[in-house]
């Protein structure tokens, strides 16, 4: 089996257990009372659990974002973050076309997206992203504030976590949960994926692939053939 066959492989197997533990975080946080989730069912966001103050201040590679209360419209400015808004069972209010590159996190995402812009010459549409009235707009992949210069006039935006040059799937659901009030569901997706790769067979070439340090989805390592 050549280094193509292998990787694809072992490709397979991440996007298995991370659809999994997607499937299984549209169940997580249902421990709530019925008025919270009555609540939560007409909102883009899951009820708030009370582990973020507002307001708050997150560093970020883009800068500061100073988030005053509780964000309600966010915009997902990079489809790259689709498979994050899933786990966490939040609805973005837009993001870009690429968005269908990732259909296992789509039909997770549990309400549907207001906007879906195309991709064009410039980093960030800052005209549709203000048409969609958000209160916070997330990149957690974004890096430079030149980038999202524009998109800081709009609403506070939250880029990727400051000071890790390459950050991991898990930092990057870290910090979306501090922002939105739902730390807790991101602890409960690391882990809940972390014990389902761990149960992957060590015969397959999936138990042998992790995550990229940019997607969770996307690139893997794979260890050399025996």
């Amino acid at each position: 089996m050549n280094i193509s066959t292998r990787t694809s492989a072992a490709l397979r197997g991440v996007a298995v257990a991370w659809v999994t533990v997607i499937a299984l975080a549209g169940c997580s946080g249902n421990s709530g009372s019925t008025t919270e989730s009555a609540a939560a069912a007409d909102s883009l966001l899951p009820a708030a659990e009370g582990k973020t103050e507002y307001p708050l201040t997150l560093d970020t590679a883009t800068g500061p974002a100073v988030i005053e209360e509780r964000p309600e419209r966010v915009v997902m400015a990079s489809s790259w973050d689709a498979d994050l808004f899933a786990a966490l069972g939040v609805t973005p209010v837009g993001t870009d076309e690429q968005v269908d590159f990732y259909p296992w996190a789509v039909e997770k995402i549990p309400g549907e997206i207001e906007t879906v812009w195309p991709i064009g010459d410039t980093a960030y549409p800052a005209e549709q992203v203000a048409n969609t009235t958000p209160d916070l707009v997330v990149d957690t992949l974004a890096a430079d504030p030149v980038d999202t210069e524009q998109l800081a006039d709009i609403a506070p935006v939250v880029g990727a976590p400051a000071g890790i040059e390459a950050p991991l799937w898990e930092d990057r659901l870290r910090l979306l949960g501090e922002a939105l009030n739902l730390s807790d569901r991101a602890e409960q997706f690391i882990g809940e994926y972390s014990t389902t790769f761990e149960n992957i067979p060590p015969s397959t070439p999936s138990s042998r692939a992790r995550p990229s340090t940019t997607s969770c989805t996307g690139e893997a390592e794979v260890a050399p053939a025996s």
